[in-house]
């Protein structure tokens, strides 16, 4: 039954002190706000209060505004508000999206953000927003305030940790870093409260939450840290299925909500339809010029234990080819040969393949192949590297070549490559031992992790020890000009049913698709998790990898793309001021990393050298200065020039870029 609304009193502060005083004072008072709830209950008999607080009139509870680097959204916020600030729109636009479903017009020109978050209903669809953006709710009482993390705000079904005096406020929101993603799935496509809803910040460290699949919504840390550890959606819907309590009731079943849910991962972690097209293009451009950068020919587990006359000849004919090669203009842009380790068995079979493959290579050409490495597996301590340069010294002396023509690099696959016997960093000591011929460091998933007792099942690139291995590698040879490098995905796409002498069934070749599309989705996660930790050079074992490579590399940096660009060319523009862009507060440290960004891409294909040049906001000659102290220091003289000439500073694009030929950023950017 309707309740009566005679029975209902009705308190009208004229400003917060007020307000807070009157809750203080009248216990049992309930605060109205947009009323888009109380309405409903008040019309089905539901409400037992009957003394409210009317807020319609503290106006500055609804301003939305920046303080420092944190959103501040004023409880009184309707969801207009929200879906019209520039604010929004800018540092958390899914906040919007979410704004824009809920109900119709008149609900959005009533119903306030801080409503929502008071109702506290497990479908309220701006509620997964401010979990996964790391909200913070701000509560104020007549003797004070405080800000409580949204994450801990609900207790239970309709509780939540508020205090019968006090008011939410605001809802602050932090910079969030990431691509936004929002959904709402429900009975019609407006109008109508969720089945379940998700929203998620896509980044090297994922935020996830859900609505309706919980007693309160609900964020998800086991199932963001399946996706930060392994970008495996497989394994990731499977925790967040143990991590989710949907139940049946009038709108859905706990079957269909665990469905969706799972369904929505997975969407929230593909790739953006909008990017697809275009990065399908990249690939097949990339996969017709320049498909493969680096080249080993490979002498150790590639190529096995086989007797030493038939090792001599195809360490002889293996080096011919390559002549073949250079005289063709055929070969990748680096080349080199990986040896066997210098291990007491091994090592003067090592030493005698590198010693015939380089010297029937400058008998037949003359010299080596540009940027010739010889790569040295399973090193385990410095006097290997030493000895292997001790051999390039007598090699170039006998060969007639330049001093320092041969270059390494090791495989970091041992325990002993990490840590040294007396708990030391080892890395730096074995490049050292190098005598500055070390020009990189390549991870070796599997060798390491067998070495580590870890069981086949569980020898993969995501395993918790190789990114400590990966870290060390990193933390040691940072700042030393020393390239890091990956390892590389075993499982190959290769289908496992062949046709050569027969017609493959239709279930043959469905588990064909299947084998290869499986492989091709473990490599692209594979190479995601490397770029999101920062290794951005890898090795593939097989051609039909590639395509998956570059997916990834694509994807990486194009996905990061405007938000790059907006933060360095805001940056630039005030000449190296600290600055606040979007979400993200920049100082003069990070103009480096964000010019290094658009380096990388343009190196890899992701973006073409004039895509780099517009959302850069750089002229071409100063993206090949590869410097962002330069870039200032020229920035800034210009502006001094154009103040004592009287004509503008900003430089010209044009004529710059016109001035240098076309590919010579992607050459430079890998030097």
């Amino acid at each position: 039954m309707r309740t009566a609304l005679s029975s209902l009193s009705l308190l009208e502060p004229r400003s917060l002190q007020e307000a807070l005083s009157m809750l203080r004072d009248a216990p049992g008072t309930t605060p109205l706000a947009g009323g888009t709830d109380l309405y409903v209950g008040l019309n089905f008999g539901t409400v037992r209060e009957t003394r409210f607080l009317d807020l319609s009139r503290l106006r500055p509870l609804r301003e939305i505004a920046l303080q420092g680097d944190v959103l501040s959204i004023g409880a009184l916020a309707t969801y207009t508000d929200i879906v019209r600030s520039p604010l929004v729109a800018e540092r958390l636009p899914i906040l919007a999206s979410a704004a824009r479903e809920i109900g119709g017009v008149q609900i959005q020109n009533r119903g306030t953000v801080g409503g929502n978050v008071a109702n506290a209903s497990p479908a309220g669809d701006t509620l997964p927003v401010l979990a996964a953006a790391d909200a913070v709710v701000v509560l104020q009482r007549a003797g004070g305030s405080r800000r409580v993390p949204f994450t801990g705000f609900y207790t239970g079904y309709r509780k939540s940790v508020r205090r019968a005096d006090e008011l939410i406020v605001a809802i602050e929101v932090p910079p969030v870093e990431g691509r936004q993603w929002f959904r709402k799935v429900g009975t019609r496509a407006a109008q109508a409260i969720s089945k379940v809803v998700m929203a998620g910040i896509r980044s090297p460290r994922p935020r996830l939450a859900l609505g309706s699949v919980a007693p309160t919504v609900l964020r998800l840390p086991l199932t963001e840290a399946s996706l930060a550890a392994s970008g495996s959606i497989e394994e990731a819907r499977r925790v967040l299925a143990r991590e989710i309590q949907p139940i049946d009731d009038l709108r859905s079943t706990a079957a269909y909500r665990h469905r969706v849910a799972g369904n929505l991962l997975a969407q929230f972690w593909s790739l953006p339809e909008s990017l697809a097209p275009l990065i399908s293009r990249r690939i097949a451009a990339r996969l017709r010029t320049q498909p493969v950068e680096d080249y080993r020919l490979d002498f150790e587990d590639g190529y096995g234990n086989r007797s030493d006359a038939e090792e001599d000849s195809h360490a002889i004919s293996a080096a011919r080819e390559v002549v073949t090669g250079m005289a063709a203009g055929t070969l990748s842009s680096s080349i080199g040969v990986r040896i066997k380790p210098l291990t007491e068995e091994l090592r003067a079979r090592s030493f005698r393949t590198l010693d015939l493959f380089v010297t029937q290579m400058v008998r037949d050409a003359g010299r080596l192949p540009d940027n010739f490495v010889v790569t040295l597996p399973k090193v385990t301590a410095p006097e290997q590297v030493a000895a292997i340069a001790e051999i390039f010294e007598a090699l170039e002396r006998g060969l007639s070549l330049p001093a320092g023509a041969l270059a390494l690099e090791i495989m970091v696959e041992t325990p002993q490559s990490i840590i040294g016997p007396a708990g030391e960093i080892s890395i730096g000591g074995l490049v050292s031992a190098a005598g500055g011929r070390c020009l990189a460091a390549h991870f070796g998933t599997y060798d390491y992790t067998a070495s580590l007792n870890i069981t086949a099942a569980h020898q993969h690139m995501l395993h918790p020890a190789c990114d400590f291995a990966r870290h060390a590698m990193q933390a040691a040879l940072a700042g030393t000009g020393v390239w890091i490098s990956d390892g590389a995905t075993n499982v190959l796409p290769i289908p496992p049913h062949r046709g050569e002498d027969r017609t493959l069934t239709g279930r043959e070749i469905a588990r064909n698709r299947a084998a290869v599309h499986a492989a091709w989705k473990l490599h692209y996660d594979h190479v995601r998790h490397s770029l999101a930790n920062a290794f951005y050079q890898g090795w593939d074992l097989h051609p039909a990898q590639l395509p998956t490579r570059y997916a990834a590399l694509y994807a990486f940096f194009l996905e990061g793309l405007d938000a790059a660009s907006a933060r360095l060319t805001n940056f630039v523009e005030k000449a190296g001021q600290a600055t606040l862009v979007g979400d993200v507060f920049d100082d003069a440290a990070t103009g480096q990393g964000l010019l290094s960004f658009f380096l990388r891409a343009s190196a890899c294909g992701a973006i073409t050298e004039q895509e780099a040049v517009e959302k850069s906001g750089l002229t071409l000659e100063e993206l090949r200065s590869r410097s962002f102290v330069r870039i200032l220091a020229g920035r800034r003289a210009a502006a001094v020039r154009g103040r004592e000439t009287g004509n503008g500073s900003r430089a010209t694009k044009g004529s710059e870029t016109a001035a240098v030929p076309r590919g010579q950023l992607d050459r430079e950017s890998k030097d």
